[in-house]
């Protein structure tokens, strides 16, 4: 009986940072069921996404897990495992959670993203004892991999719809994309895969995926030569799109202060200097500066 408690007791020790994710774990703990374990995934991956603080993370990725195994959240799974493997590349178990993480898509039916990690998996690892079994799990022979995701970016177009392409078909490039870089981290491919997922997820407008993708190519690979423009939109994003002045601000400033020279530098600047402004009161901004330099 001790010992049962002293395990509740460390079990109910557990805490995050995050308010929201705080108040959705507690309800879960109270009403431990499918509903409030979803509701916990979700504000756990929408916290991992602005989150970077890696103590942070990698509690909110393990709870995360726990629970999504716990009640079978199939895609809020994945979503945890993807971001375990990108944030502790190198672990002894990443080749273990890179093969489960293609089991999951595949049977998920995200067949591109799933032949890209199998045949990935197999060449990376090919000394692990499901090498040969992740050659028999893909669902197309593949000689070229670059050839492979190239062939399904091809499609992105085909069929479009309002949005001037093929949803379906676009999310199969940005899978496949984020599948490689995962799966070969040190190619020097995979930056500009993920820009281009990054993209894509923009077009598609699921600004949460294409924000996670900017974050991917900042923290892992500073020197990839488009890194500054993918700073300056990761800021234009969080601006836009999510409201969030703050931290668009602090990206900005970012940009400014490690590229000082850069040609995007002017423009950055100018939206650091007038964030959150109206663009009446921007526009009444350029015509007194107008003014004042006809003036003088």
């Amino acid at each position: 009986m001790v010992v049962f408690l002293a395990c509740n007791a460390k079990e109910d020790s557990v805490s995050f940072s995050d308010e929201k994710v705080q108040k959705v774990y507690t309800q879960y703990k109270a009403e431990p069921n499918e509903q409030n374990a979803r509701l916990f995934c979700a504000s756990a991956i929408q916290a991992i996404g602005t989150n970077t603080n890696m103590v942070d993370r990698k509690k909110l990725i393990d709870k995360g897990l726990e629970i999504a195994n716990e009640n079978n959240v199939t895609s809020a799974k994945s979503t945890f495992l993807i971001n375990l493997i990108r944030d502790y590349e190198g672990n002894k178990e990443t080749p273990d959670r890179i093969y489960e993480l293609a089991e999951m898509l595949k049977a998920s039916n995200k067949e591109a993203a799933a032949n890209t990690l199998f045949h990935s998996f197999a060449i990376r690892f090919k000394n692990h004892p499901k090498a040969q079994e992740a050659k028999n799990n893909l669902s197309t022979e593949i000689q070229d991999i670059d050839k492979y995701i190239l062939e399904i970016g091809e499609k992105i177009f085909e069929n479009a719809d309002e949005t001037g392409v093929n949803k379906a078909n676009s999310q199969y490039y940005v899978d496949a994309c984020e599948a490689y870089a995962l799966a070969n981290p040190n190619s020097v491919a995979s930056p500009d895969f993920l820009y281009r997922a990054a993209e894509i997820a923009r077009t598609l407008r699921t600004f949460p995926k294409a924000l996670s993708l900017y974050d991917w190519i900042i923290n892992k690979y500073p020197e990839y030569e488009k890194a500054p423009t993918v700073l300056f939109l990761k800021g234009f994003l969080l601006e836009n799109e999510f409201n969030d002045i703050e931290l668009a601000k602090n990206t900005y400033k970012q940009f400014i202060d490690k590229y000082p020279r850069h040609e995007l530098t002017d423009d950055v600047t100018f939206l650091y200097e007038n964030i959150g402004k109206s663009d009446e009161e921007i526009m009444k901004m350029i015509e007194a500066n107008k003014e004042k330099s006809e003036v003088q």
